[in-house]
């Protein structure tokens, strides 16, 4: 064998020992079952669990079998699989904390609005909603 020939071939054993470890590294220390329900969001009243984890296939473009065994912790996931549903988790997270923050503005409006109108009478009902808002990262603006 050439030198060149030898490079690659080791090269090669390098990278899949790279990746071997890069597997044992993702699946040792992501919580699969949180990244599946993260994607899914909340379980609905109308939803059972296939529902649900079809709803979390369908988001994070893999298959329902995927997303199932990994809920259930059944499945090493490839790097492909594996990165669609860490993508997928994150933009869930991020939609949840955009949406967090739209309605954190909204209780301070309506909070504001009460305030100009009768703050003595609605005192109890803008307090509830400053709090609500503080609990989803707004600054009380008062």
């Amino acid at each position: 064998m050439s030198k060149t020939t030898e490079a690659k071939a080791e090269n090669t054993k390098a990278d899949i020992a790279r990746t071997k470890t890069m597997f044992i590294v993702i699946n040792q220390t992501v919580d699969w079952p949180a990244q599946i329900a993260d994607i899914a969001g909340q379980y609905t009243p109308r939803d059972n669990k296939g529902s649900w984890l079809q709803r979390a296939a369908n988001l994070s473009g893999v298959s329902f079998w995927h997303c199932q065994q990994l809920y259930e912790n059944k499945l090493d996931p490839k790097w492909s699989i594996a990165s669609k549903i860490i993508i997928a988790a994150e933009k869930a997270r991020r939609k949840a904390q955009q949406d967090a923050s739209h309605l954190a503005i909204a209780f301070q409006t309506t909070a504001a609005a009460l305030e100009r109108t009768d703050p003595n009478f609605h005192r109890g009902t803008i307090d509830a909603l400053r709090a609500a808002a503080s609990e989803y990262g707004v600054a009380d603006s008062t």
